[in-house]
C-alpha cells in the first residue's frame, strides 16, 4: 500500500463525537485500518472482505466522517438497498452530495455523521463516475469511491470487476494530469468472492478486515453494560460487534444465541450428508481427524458447504491484512471460521457424536 498524500493524517479525536448506531457507544479502535484505507493505491480497484458483522460498513462510515476536513479528498460511499430501490449516498462533503445527485431526484432522508442522503433511485458506478467527472474541481482532488456489498447489486460480478479495473486505471491517468486521482473500493462479506479471486487475479487488490482485537472488544463490552463475562464472550464471539447487537436483542440470553448457531451448523451438515450421500458417522470421523488443524479441515468437501453459508472464509497470504488477525484455534494460516462459536459447536458435535447437542455442551467444550 502506497501513500498518495504522505502528509495527510487523520484526526482520531473526532471519534469522541461519533456514536455507533445500534450499540450507541463511541467508535473503538480501528485506527490501523483507517490509516491503511487512506493509503490504498490510487488507480486501482480494491476489494475488502471480512467476517460478517465485523464492522466493515461502520469502518467506512467513520473513514468518510474523519475526512470531512480534507478539501483535497472527495469520498463517495454507496449502499444500495435493492429491494426498495433506494441508494444511500454518503460523502465527506454536503455540497458534494448535492452536486452528485443533481436536480429532480427524490430525497427520502438526510443523514449526518457522515453526511448522507437516501434517494429513491439506483445510481450505478458508471453513472456516478460520469457525475464526478463532470465537476471540474473533482479532477484536481483524490477521489475515493466505495461500494458496499456489491454482490447484492451486480449479477455478473466477474465481468463488472474486470471492466472497472480497466476503467479506474484509465480514469486515474486522466485525473493525474490535473493533479487528482481516483480509486475504487468494493466491500463484501460474501464468501463466494473467494471463487472470483483466482479468475480475476492481479487486476484488483484483495484485503481482509477482521473482528475487533480482544482489548478493544473488552472495552466495548464494558461500555454497553453487557451482563456476560468478557472472557467467555471473547471465546464465543471473537470480537464481532454485530453478534453483540444480536445478543443484546436476545436480552443477553446466551443459550438462545448458541442454539441459533447450533441450528446453523446442523442444517449445513444435514444438507451435506444428504447431497453427498455419506453416512453421518463417516463424516464425524473425517472431521475428527482434522478438527485441530483448520487448514487440513478445509481440504474436506464439507468446507465448501460451510464456505457457501459464510461460516468459514479464506485468510491466506494472497489477502493483504488491513487488521491484525489473532492466533486462535479456530484460525488457520490459510482458512478460518468467521466466528469461534462455529468452531466450538462443530467440536462439540464431534465429541458427542450427535447433531442434537445443547448450549451447555458447547460451553463445556470451551472450558
Amino acid at each position: 500500500m502506497r501513500n498518495h498524500r504522505a502528509d495527510t493524517s487523520l484526526n482520531f479525536e473526532k471519534l469522541k463525537d461519533y456514536k455507533v448506531p445500534e450499540l450507541y457507544v463511541n467508535f473503538v479502535d480501528r485506527e490501523v485500518e483507517l490509516k491503511n484505507l487512506l493509503n490504498l493505491e490510487k488507480g486501482r480497484v480494491h476489494i475488502i472482505t471480512g467476517p460478517k458483522g465485523c464492522g466493515k460498513t461502520e469502518l467506512i462510515k467513520v473513514f468518510t466522517y474523519l475526512l470531512q476536513d480534507f478539501e483535497d479528498y472527495n469520498i463517495t460511499y454507496i449502499i444500495h438497498e435493492v429491494e426498495r430501490g433506494y441508494t444511500y449516498l454518503y460523502s465527506n462533503n454536503q455540497v458534494t452530495l448535492r452536486q452528485l445527485i443533481g436536480k429532480g431526484v427524490e430525497i427520502v432522508e438526510e443523514l449526518l455523521k457522515p453526511f448522507g442522503i437516501v434517494i429513491k433511485q439506483f445510481i450505478s458506478l458508471i453513472d456516478l463516475i460520469q457525475r464526478i467527472f463532470k465537476v471540474k474541481k473533482f479532477r484536481k482532488v483524490n477521489n475515493i469511491i466505495i461500494i458496499d456489498e456489491f454482490r447484492d447489486v451486480y449479477k455478473n460480478v466477474r465481468q463488472v470487476i474486470e471492466i472497472d479495473a480497466n476503467l479506474i486505471r484509465d480514469l486515474d491517468l486522466k485525473y493525474s494530469k490535473e493533479g487528482g486521482s481516483i480509486k475504487l473500493i468494493y466491500i463484501t462479506s460474501d464468501a463466494t468472492i473467494t471463487y472470483l479471486r483466482d479468475v480475476i487475479g492481479s487486476k484488483v487488490d484483495w484485503y481482509i478486515v477482521w473482528n475487533l482485537p480482544e482489548n478493544a472488544f473488552t472495552k466495548l463490552i464494558k461500555e454497553i453494560s453487557c451482563e456476560i463475562e468478557s472472557k467467555l464472550l471473547w471465546k464465543l464471539i471473537g470480537g464481532n460487534p454485530r453478534e453483540l447487537i444480536i445478543l443484546r436483542k436476545y436480552n443477553w440470553n446466551l443459550n438462545m444465541w448458541i442454539s441459533e448457531k447450533i441450528t446453523t451448523i446442523r442444517k449445513v451438515i444435514e444438507n451435506y450428508v444428504k447431497s453427498e450421500k455419506i453416512e453421518l458417522h463417516e463424516l464425524f470421523k473425517r472431521i475428527e481427524n482434522h478438527i485441530d488443524n483448520i487448514d487440513d479441515l478445509s481440504l474436506e468437501k464439507i468446507w465448501d458447504y460451510f464456505l457457501e453459508k459464510n461460516i468459514v472464509m479464506e485468510i491466506d497470504t494472497r489477502y493483504l491484512k488491513l487488521s491484525y488477525i489473532p492466533e486462535e484455534k479456530y484460525l488457520g494460516l490459510r482458512n478460518a471460521f468467521q466466528l469461534p462459536i462455529y468452531y466450538h459447536v462443530l467440536k462439540a458435535i464431534i465429541e458427542y457424536r450427535t447433531l442434537n447437542i445443547k448450549p451447555e455442551d458447547v460451553i463445556k467444550e470451551i472450558d
